[in-house]
C-alpha cells in the first residue's frame, strides 16, 4: 500500500509541521498570544482552523461505515450543520468575540463567578485530555494500519510531533498548521473524488447515479420514517448546539480581531460540509468498485472503515498515497493540538494566574503555558498507549457511549451563557451535573443493552425487533434528547433563584452582558484600556501583516514541496497531479502575499517580529479577574 516514495512524503510533512511551530514561536509575547492568538487572527486563518477541527478521522472511517451501508443518509446528517449558520452569524459570533476573554473559562468566571469557573475548569480539563488521548489512539491505529508499523510506536511518534508543535507556537502554530493542512486536505479529497468518478467502473457522475444502490437514496428500505426522521432532527439540534457553544466551535471566535471578522468566519464555516461530501462520494462508489473489502482490511473490526483508503489508494499514484495519509492525520491532528492548547490555557489562565500566582508576569505565564502543554502532551500519549493495550475491552465503544454523558451536558450551559441573563452563579455547573446524571441513567442503566432498547421501542408502539441500524439510531435519539431536555429544563428553572443572588453578582453579570453589546472595531485598541468595552488582551501592533507574510510564505513553500513530487517515477498524467496540487497551494500562498502587499502598500519582507504588550495591557491581563 505504501512505498518508499510515500514514506518520503510523510517524512517531509512531519518536518514541515515542526517547522511551523518554530516559525510561529516569534508571534508569542504574552499569554493571550499563546492561547488565542492575541484576539488578532484574521477570519480566513481562524475560520479554516474552525472548519478543519470540526472534521475528524471519524469522517473517513467510522462514518464511512454508515455511508457504505446507508448512502446519502449520513451525508444529510453532515449537511444539517448549515442550520446552525444563521443563529451563529446574526447572534452568537459577535457576542462571543465581544466577551473579551482569553479562554472560555474566563467567560464562565465573568458570567457565573470564580467558584463556577474553578468547577468548570476541573470538569472540562480531564474530559478534554481523556478524549484527546483516545483521539491519538484512533489516529495511531489508522496510521499504523496504513503504514504497517507498530501502533505503540506510532502513538508515541505522532504524540511527540503534535506536542512539540503546540509547545513552540501555541495558538498561532495550531491555526497556521490547520490552514495549510486544510488546503492540502481539500485538494487531495477533490482529486480522489474526481479520479473515482472517472473510473470505468463508475462512469462519471451519470454512471455513479445509475449504479447507486436503491437503499442509498430510499432510507425506508432499511429503517422506518418514525426513526430516521427524528434521528436527523436530533442530529440537527445537537449540531446547532455544538457550533453555538463557546467551549467548542464557538471558542474560535475569541481569536478573531473584531465583529466583522467573526461573521466572515461564519460564512467560511458554512462550507464545512463540502469536505465530507467529497469523502463520502468515493466511499459510496467503493461499494461496487471494491466489493471484497474484508480481504483488504482483515484486522479492522468493520472492514468498511477502510473504504476511503481502499478507493483512494486505487486512484492515486505513488507518493500521493503518502500525502493522503498526511491528510487524514491532519484532520485528527487539528482537534488534538487544539485540545492541548485549550487545556493548558484553562490551567494557566484560570487556575495558575487567577488562583496561585495573580501577579505572575506575562513571561512567566508563557513558560508555564509551555510546561503544561508538554505535561498534557505526555498525558495524552500515556492515555493512548493505555487504550491501545486495552483494545479487547471495547474502550473505543465505551468512549462513544460516554459522549452524550460527559460532553453534551457541558454544551447547554455554555450556550445559555449568552442567551439567558437572570440565573444564579451555580446554574451552569449544576445543570451540567444534572445532564451527566441523566446521561448515566439513560445510557448505563436504562438502555444499557440492545434488548432494553428494543423493549422500550415496543412500549412506544414500534414493531420489534429493531434492525441493527434502527436500534443504534433509536438509542441515539433517546440518549441525546433526554440529556438535552433535562439540562435545559434545570438551567431555566434556576431563574427562580435569581433574586437570591447578591447585588455585586448582579452587577458583574450586567457588565458582562453590557460588554457583549459593545462592538469591537477594526482595531481592539480603538477603545482605551480603561473603558468597559476594552479588550482584556489589548494588543497595539497590527498582526495582519504578520499573518499574510508568515502564512503566505509557508503556504508557498509547502506548495513548492508538493510540486516537487513530479520527480517521482509515475506516468505523465500522475506527475501532473503533483504539479496541479502543488500549483493550487502555491497560488493560494502567493495570493496571501499579494494581498499583504496590496493592503499595506509595502514590499514583502522577511518573516515578522513581535513586540511586548504595553504596560497598560499587561496590567489588564494580570488584573482581568477584577473586570
Amino acid at each position: 500500500m505504501v512505498n518508499h516514495w510515500d514514506w518520503t512524503v510523510i517524512g517531509v510533512y512531519f518536518a514541515f509541521m515542526i517547522a511551523i511551530g518554530v516559525a510561529c514561536k516569534r508571534l508569542n509575547s504574552n499569554s493571550s498570544d499563546y492561547f488565542r492568538g492575541g484576539g488578532q487572527m484574521l477570519w480566513w486563518m481562524s475560520g479554516t482552523s474552525m472548519c478543519i477541527s470540526s472534521i475528524s478521522l471519524w469522517t473517513f472511517s467510522a462514518a464511512g461505515v454508515r455511508v457504505y451501508e446507508t448512502g446519502f443518509y449520513q451525508v444529510i446528517a453532515y449537511l444539517v450543520a448549515i442550520l446552525g449558520i444563521p443563529p451563529l452569524y446574526f447572534y452568537f459570533a459577535k457576542r462571543f468575540r465581544r466577551m473579551r476573554v482569553i479562554t472560555s473559562a474566563d467567560a464562565v468566571r465573568r458570567r457565573y463567578g470564580r467558584a463556577s469557573e474553578q468547577v468548570w475548569v476541573w470538569i472540562t480539563v480531564p474530559i478534554n485530555v481523556f478524549y484527546s488521548g483516545v483521539g491519538l489512539h484512533i489516529i495511531a491505529l489508522f496510521v499504523a494500519a496504513a503504514l504497517n508499523i507498530e501502533v505503540h510506536y506510532t502513538a508515541i511518534g505522532l504524540g511527540v510531533v503534535i506536542t512539540f508543535m503546540a509547545i513552540l507556537g501555541g495558538a498561532w502554530a495550531v491555526s497556521a498548521s490547520d490552514f495549510i493542512q486544510g488546503l492540502v486536505t481539500m485538494v487531495v479529497a477533490t482529486l480522489v473524488c474526481i479520479k473515482t468518478m472517472l473510473l470505468p467502473e463508475v462512469g462519471g457522475l451519470g454512471g455513479f447515479a445509475d449504479k447507486l444502490p436503491e437503499e442509498f437514496v430510499n432510507f425506508n428500505l432499511w429503517s422506518r420514517e418514525i426513526i430516521w426522521v427524528p434521528w436527523l432532527i436530533t442530529q440537527a439540534i445537537t449540531t446547532i448546539f455544538r457550533v453555538a457553544n463557546i467551549n467548542d466551535t464557538g471558542s474560535y471566535f475569541l481569536k478573531v480581531k473584531n465583529d466583522r471578522h467573526a461573521q466572515w468566519q461564519v460564512i467560511l464555516y458554512a462550507f464545512t460540509p463540502v469536505l465530507p461530501l467529497l469523502v463520502f462520494l468515493p466511499i459510496m462508489a467503493s461499494a461496487w468498485v471494491i466489493p471484497n473489502m474484508e480481504a483488504l482490511f482483515p484486522t479492522l473490526n468493520r472492514a468498511e472503515e477502510g473504504a476511503y483508503v481502499a478507493i483512494a489508494t486505487k486512484v492515486l499514484p505513488q507518493g500521493m498515497v503518502g500525502l493522503l495519509v498526511c491528510t487524514i492525520f491532519a484532520v485528527q491532528m487539528s482537534s488534538l493540538d487544539t485540545g492541548l492548547n485549550k487545556s493548558a490555557g484553562f490551567v494557566v489562565c484560570n487556575f495558575y494566574r487567577d488562583i496561585l500566582r495573580p501577579k505572575a508576569s506575562e513571561k512567566e505565564l508563557l513558560w508555564v503555558g509551555m510546561l503544561f502543554t508538554c505535561f498534557f502532551g505526555v498525558l495524552i500519549i500515556a492515555i493512548a498507549l493505555l487504550v491501545t493495550a486495552q483494545r479487547d475491552a471495547n474502550i473505543f465503544e465505551f468512549t462513544l457511549l460516554l459522549a452524550p454523558i460527559l460532553q453534551l451536558p457541558m454544551v447547554i450551559p455554555m450556550i445559555m451563557t449568552v442567551v439567558m441573563k437572570k440565573t444564579p452563579g451555580w446554574s451552569a455547573w449544576s445543570s451540567a451535573l444534572v445532564g451527566i446524571l441523566a446521561g448515566v441513567l439513560v445510557n448505563l442503566v436504562w438502555l444499557d443493552s440492545d434488548q432494553k432498547v428494543s423493549d422500550f421501542a415496543g412500549m412506544l408502539g414500534l414493531a420489534t425487533p429493531l434492525s441493527r441500524i434502527e436500534a443504534a439510531d433509536f438509542r441515539f435519539i433517546i440518549a441525546y434528547t433526554s440529556v438535552i431536555s433535562s439540562t435545559l429544563v434545570w438551567f431555566v428553572a434556576t431563574r427562580f433563584f435569581w433574586n437570591l443572588t447578591t447585588e455585586a453578582f448582579k452587577l458583574e453579570v450586567d457588565r458582562f452582558f453590557a460588554d457583549m453589546n459593545i462592538p469591537i472595531g477594526e482595531h481592539p485598541e480603538d477603545a482605551p484600556a480603561e473603558a468597559p468595552g476594552a479588550d482584556l488582551a489589548l494588543v497595539t501592533e497590527d498582526r495582519d501583516r504578520d499573518q499574510y507574510t508568515l502564512i503566505g510564505w509557508m503556504t508557498v513553500a509547502y506548495g513548492v514541496i508538493i510540486t516537487a513530487g513530479i520527480v517521482i517515477p509515475n506516468d505523465l498524467n500522475d506527475r501532473l497531479l503533483f504539479a496541479l496540487s502543488g500549483g493550487i497551494i502555491t497560488l493560494v500562498g502567493a495570493a496571501l502575499l499579494w494581498q499583504r502587499k496590496r493592503r499595506t502598500g509595502e514590499e514583502i519582507s522577511a518573516p515578522p517580529t513581535t513586540q511586548p504588550l504595553p504596560a497598560v495591557a499587561t496590567q489588564r491581563l494580570s488584573e482581568s479577574e477584577n473586570v
